[in-house]
């Protein structure tokens, strides 16, 4: 994208990254409190909410799914359900904000893997300034146990390598067929994993299930169009801001006492993403690689 039409797609896709921050935040929430269902349970529900919703958009463009040009759209799929699985559990298993830090460590990885994979083009200064904000968020953790760290970074990991080929796969095809995808595999990771032993829903746990269903599959909805319209650095970089939002739901709703190390954290966090977007915006053009 050049000129105006650049400048303009790039401010659409920021839009679209902050309202996938909050609406994962939202979702995030909604797992948090559980209200007795399992993180696995609640995976299921949000996949199929999303396989139903946009199953009539998704099955017009179902040939597509079988082509060659297919495969990181496989990719993503695989790796995000893995991704979303483990960062539900964390979400059960510690505070909102420590496991969106651990789940935003992802940005680390894609940054080098847009580089390898996409032959995108990535400066020193957009490395450190991603090192700074991760590092800033991920602090915030430091004394949870070591189970927590492995699962939040299994899903870090996965979610980088999801993220990389989401921003092929959202260049090739509709949002409704990425969500479409996403949704029905995380409707059969969750049965595997529960062995098919899903407990009915009781009245009082529906609120939460459609606060996951409809926060999830919204955020997911918003990521796949930011990451139309920004590199894939800057596309999973705005998923941070969810982890702003979780900080702000654990002090408002569950009473977390915020120190000023934790602040502290924070404002160097914010900064940091203010300078990539903004390295970002200053050369939207120059974002491939040299070609030797």
């Amino acid at each position: 994208m050049h000129g105006r039409d650049g400048r303009e797609g790039y401010r659409r896709g920021i839009g679209f990254g902050l309202a996938y921050g909050f609406f994962l935040a939202a979702a995030s929430l909604a797992v948090h409190v559980g209200s007795g269902l399992d993180s696995t349970e609640l995976t299921f529900y949000r996949g199929a909410a999303g396989f139903l919703f946009f199953f009539c958009a998704a099955t017009r463009s179902r040939y597509l799914l079988v082509q060659k040009s297919a495969w990181p759209l496989w990719l993503r799929t695989i790796a995000s359900s893995i991704s979303i699985l483990c960062y539900y559990w964390t979400l059960q298993a510690t505070d909102i904000g420590i496991a969106s830090s651990l789940l935003n460590l992802a940005p680390v990885f894609v940054i080098f893997l847009a580089a390898i994979f996409l032959s995108e083009h990535i400066s020193i200064s957009e490395v450190v300034a991603v090192l700074v904000a991760v590092a800033s968020v991920t602090t915030l953790g430091a004394g949870i146990p070591t189970t927590v760290w492995l699962v939040g970074l299994c899903g870090s990991i996965t979610g980088a390598t999801s993220f990389t080929a989401l921003r092929a796969s959202a260049q090739r095809f509709d949002a409704a067929v990425v969500v479409w995808m996403l949704s029905l595999f995380l409707v059969i990771t969750s049965l595997v994993v529960k062995q098919g032993h899903l407990q009915l829903p009781v009245l009082g746990q529906l609120p939460v299930i459609a606060g996951v269903c409809l926060f999830g599959v919204t955020s997911q909805f918003f990521q796949t169009r930011a990451y139309t319209f920004l590199p894939a650095a800057i596309a999973s970089a705005f998923g941070l801001t969810s982890v702003l939002w979780g900080f702000f739901f654990d002090v408002a709703l569950f009473g977390k006492h915020a120190t000023s190390f934790q602040i502290a954290g924070y404002v160097s966090f914010i900064a940091a993403i203010g300078v990539l977007v903004y390295l970002r915006n200053a050369y939207p053009g120059n974002r491939k690689a040299p070609v030797n």
